[in-house]
């Protein structure tokens, strides 16, 4: 049995109105025809045909009058209209004047009283022009008589025939231009439809592609990280602790890898916006810095940083892309540098009450770029040398988003650089004031991660094995208590069993997912059990999933592979809230 999808069959709006303006134009070109025809020329043709029927009228009614002034008047009036009467056209044999009506004032011509008073042909014809001429004395101004000439309206209805008829022929031959030109552009639209929408199922594809990988090489990553944490916990020796380093720095390596691709996506299908909020530039940079140290102490690099006086501590924009950018950009500059230095300084170039003009520049003493690879150094999937891949590693993304991010923030970036003696990034980005001045203050505090004010008591909702030790393992290192479900309906019965202070859950579980089970925490009737702080635990970090978990009633959402750090700092947002 063949299914069809309720999309099918239906016309699409694009079709419905193209159609809807040829039919218009269609329209449009029958009314305008129509009122130029009425309006214009077929009143311009009629009184064309009676100016020239009158012009025949007067030359034919001076033969008339010669007749009527003659000796033998009545004879030769007659004659004279019998002769106007036959007068015909040679092509196609009809007669000029259908009828003639005369009357003569008798007083001034001095002959009996109407005695010349003649009709001839039709003289009632409703369809002639009818044309009355004063007849006056050829040696005086006195007015013989009127001469009434009936001409024939033939010659004006042959002439309105043909042009309306070649109206009528130009008109379809328009429409049907227009059809043609139609039909062809509504195949072009379809075509253009289907190609859009086997783009849209090529992206669909290839966004669920990448979700599903990303969930597949997070979930064992989480374990292997978390695994390589709890290790560095059980006092390894130096060797074992290389070996540990080493793992870490290979899952980091892979989660950027990770992450690059993963950005990208968004950035190439037009998904990825940024988010503005009050954040402390001067924290932001130093939390980087002191992220960036140890990398740059475990190769003897001295990592320096100037922030002048008059830059801006608290500004307005999306902290989360200015870090990306910035650690990509210091840890490029740290991963290309064997000796020398690494220098982070900020220019503050125009600030208003409306916009801020900052401009960040990255130098390094390292390995530097040739010139020859301007044009494309920040194209996707490119770096300046293939040697540098097998060398130190990368996708080739990571300037190309660099590139992107600052663009979205209505920046720019371009480097200089020196073989053999180093380079400089530099970009410009645009951020607005703050709206709260209260982050000032924040920058002369201790970064503190908070940790929750108790030990607690936490349901562990986890179907692979792995993370669940590392999860377990964790958090009872902290001194919590956990209890462990392997789905949606073991956390169920454990929420209905025992009292709990946090569920961790994750999302895609067998039998019952994490989604599902949140929905019937909420829904329980037991309203401290309904309440329950509820954080998710996922692989997959695109925006659909996490919006989704908000919108089920989740309070916070912890991304895979995750470190004890933001475990423990998540935990403390949501329960010391």
């Amino acid at each position: 049995m063949n299914r069809h999808s309720p999309a099918q069959g239906k016309t699409p709006k694009s079709h419905i109105r193209l159609t809807g303006l040829f039919l218009a134009l269609a329209g449009c070109l029958v009314i305008l025809v129509s009122l130029y025809w009425i309006k214009i020329l077929e009143p311009k043709l009629y009184s064309q045909a009676q100016s020239n029927a009158s012009v025949l009228a007067q030359s034919q009614s001076h033969n008339i009058l010669r007749a009527a002034l003659s000796r033998d008047a009545k004879q030769n009036v007659a004659n004279a209209l019998n002769e106007i009467l036959l007068l015909t056209d040679t092509e196609t044999e009809q007669p000029f004047t259908l009828g003639v009506s005369l009357e003569f004032d008798y007083e001034v011509l001095n002959i009996p009283e109407g005695n010349l008073n003649i009709s001839r042909g039709e003289v009632n014809c409703d369809v002639c022009f009818v044309i009355n001429v004063p007849l006056y004395a050829e040696t005086s101004p006195e007015l013989v008589g009127i001469a009434t000439i009936y001409a024939s309206s033939l010659f004006f209805e042959q002439i309105r025939g043909d042009i309306r008829k070649k109206l009528i022929i130009g008109s379809t031959i328009f429409l049907l231009v227009i059809i043609f030109i139609w039909l062809a552009v509504s195949e072009l639209v379809h075509k253009l439809e289907l190609s859009e929408k086997a783009a849209e199922a090529a992206t669909r594809v290839k966004s669920a592609f990448l979700a599903n990988m990303s969930h597949e090489i997070r979930t064992p990553l989480n374990g292997i990280l978390g695994m390589a944490h709890l290790l560095q916990r059980s006092q390894p020796s130096s060797q074992q602790q290389d070996y540990i380093e080493a793992i870490s720095d290979s899952g980091e390596m892979l989660l950027v890898v990770l992450n690059d691709i993963l950005d990208f996506s968004k950035i190439d299908a037009g998904k990825l916006s940024l988010i503005y909020e009050d954040f402390n530039l001067e924290d932001l940079i130093k939390s980087i810095m002191l992220l960036m140290s140890y990398r740059a102490e475990e190769k003897g690099i001295k990592l320096t940083v100037i922030i002048p006086q008059d830059i801006p501590l608290v500004v307005n924009g999306d902290s989360v892309r200015l870090r990306q950018v910035l650690q990509n950009l210091i840890g490029n500059a740290i991963k290309f540098t064997e000796h020398g230095s690494v220098i982070v300084s900020i220019l503050n170039i125009t600030s208003s009450a409306n916009k801020i003009h900052l401009e960040i520049s990255v130098v390094d003493t390292g390995i530097g770029i040739a010139e020859s690879t301007k044009d494309f150094l920040f194209d996707e999937f490119t770096q300046a040398d293939s040697s540098i891949t097998r060398k130190y590693g990368g996708t080739g993304l990571g300037l190309n988003i660099c590139k992107q991010l600052i663009e979205l923030m209505n920046g720019s970036i371009d480097f200089e650089s020196t073989p053999g003696h180093g380079s400089t990034f530099k970009f410009q980005i645009e951020l607005n004031p703050a709206k709260d001045e209260h982050l000032i203050e924040a920058s002369d505090k201790p970064i503190d991660i908070k940790k929750p004010k108790r030990n607690l008591e936490i349901l562990l909702v986890e179907d692979v094995e792995i993370n669940r030790k590392v999860a377990s393992s964790l958090l009872t290192y902290e001194g919590h208590h956990v209890t462990e479900a392997v789905n949606g309906h073991e956390a169920l019965k454990a929420v209905n069993n025992k009292t709990y202070d946090l569920i961790l859950m994750d999302i895609h579980m067998p039998e019952l997912d994490g989604i599902e089970a949140t929905r019937s925490i909420r829904a329980m009737t037991n309203l401290d059990k309904a309440n329950l702080p509820i954080i998710a635990l996922t692989a997959n970090i695109m925006e659909e999933e996490l919006m989704t978990c908000r919108d089920v009633g989740m309070n916070g959402i912890i991304t895979k592979p995750f470190t004890p750090e933001k475990l423990n700092e998540e935990i403390a947002k949501i329960i010391n809230q």
